[in-house]
């Protein structure tokens, strides 16, 4: 494409009048302000205040006032409580006096025709009584009767129990539970025995004359 002379001059003065309006747009932001300058009445200029008065600073906030403070009202002192009474002491117990022993039972005049071993059966009763601390209750009248009957009561079981006042087949059935544990537990070596051969249900057997009855519970008596 070639370009005649025409055409190369109107663009160059195109570009020339755009560079103009661009140069003149420039001077005229750089260009200052006019200032209009007023006269006062008497001719002179006239000066602009140099008072702002939106410029000034705002005054200073007022001091907080300080609140009264409430009067205090004076509490009473406290009432201290009563001390509580104290408990009554409590009377003692009355201790009760100790029952009186019974007066011993006078000793039966011996019988006329009575033999000397009667005598000492009769004697010996009565200190079992005192040593036992019981009533042994004495059997019709007679001899001692033989106590080696009783299963299980050798020689010597029968001399300890004579040493206690017991003699005869009816004083050990006649006792009770009580009479039964205070013999026992003056019997020695022998204590417990008393239970364990069932003396007392022998001697009852044996006081009561029930052989038969004996011999059923016992095996043959004197065997």
């Amino acid at each position: 494409m070639t370009w005649d002379t025409t055409t190369i001059i109107l663009i160059a003065l195109i570009l020339l009048g755009l560079l103009i309006m661009v140069l003149g747009l420039r001077a005229a932001r750089k260009a200052p302000p006019k200032v209009e300058r007023r006269q006062s009445e008497d001719g002179s200029p006239y000066v602009a205040s140099q008072e702002r008065p939106y410029m000034a600073p705002p005054p200073p906030p007022p001091a907080p006032v300080a609140a009264p403070e409430p009067a205090t009202e004076s509490q009473p002192a406290p009432v201290p409580a009563p001390e509580p009474e104290p408990a009554p002491a409590r009377a003692p117990k009355p201790v009760p006096a100790p029952a009186p022993k019974p007066a011993p039972k006078p000793k039966p005049a011996p019988k006329a025709g009575k033999s000397v071993a009667d005598e000492v059966a009769t004697a010996t009763t009565d200190v079992a009584g005192e040593v036992l601390g019981v009533d042994v209750e004495r059997g019709p009248a007679g001899g001692a009767d033989d106590l080696a009957l009783i299963k299980g009561v050798g020689p010597k079981f029968v001399t300890r129990l004579n040493e206690l006042g017991v003699t005869r087949f009816d004083q050990l059935a006649g006792m009770n539970e009580t009479e039964i544990a205070h013999l026992d537990e003056r019997l020695g070596p022998f204590q417990g025995r008393i239970a364990k051969d069932r003396v007392m249900e022998q001697a009852d057997l044996l006081a009561r004359g029930d052989v038969e009855t004996f011999e059923e519970r016992f095996g043959k008596l004197g065997g």
